[in-house]
């Protein structure tokens, strides 16, 4: 997937891995991210102790620089190389996952945004 140049560095982006809805459920999933240039910049196994799902939580846009990243998902026990030509390890647990990708505009851009919308709607009138 690729990001654009941050237009709001406080926006944040959520990329997590859950079982399945159908067919065999994985139990235990991990995941990684890779920059354009293949290097690994983020990785998770469990969400905690008792939840084996993964998930990637970066806060602030600004910490991720425009351009294209890989996204890698495995079960339990993968083993992610530092780069995208490395040797990868496939972990143990396989099965069905549901992938999301949650993009959240700070507060004040949602602001500016809504601002926007009735100024638009008070110039249709």
């Amino acid at each position: 997937f690729s990001i654009g140049a941050v237009a709001n560095p406080g926006d944040s982006l959520s990329i997590s891995m859950t079982a399945g809805l159908s067919g065999t459920s994985m139990t235990d999933t991990e995941i990684a991210l890779y920059d354009g240039n293949g290097d690994l910049i983020g990785t998770n196994d469990d969400i905690g102790s008792s939840n084996l799902f993964s998930i990637l939580n970066f806060t602030h846009l600004a910490s991720l620089d425009a351009g294209n990243y890989t996204l890698v998902t495995g079960g339990y026990n993968t083993l992610f190389p530092s780069t995208l030509d490395g040797t990868f390890s496939p972990g143990t647990n396989a099965g069905t996952y549901e992938l999301a990708i949650t993009y959240v505009p700070t507060p004040g851009a949602l602001a500016l945004l809504g601002m926007g919308g009735l100024i638009a709607n008070r110039r249709r009138r």
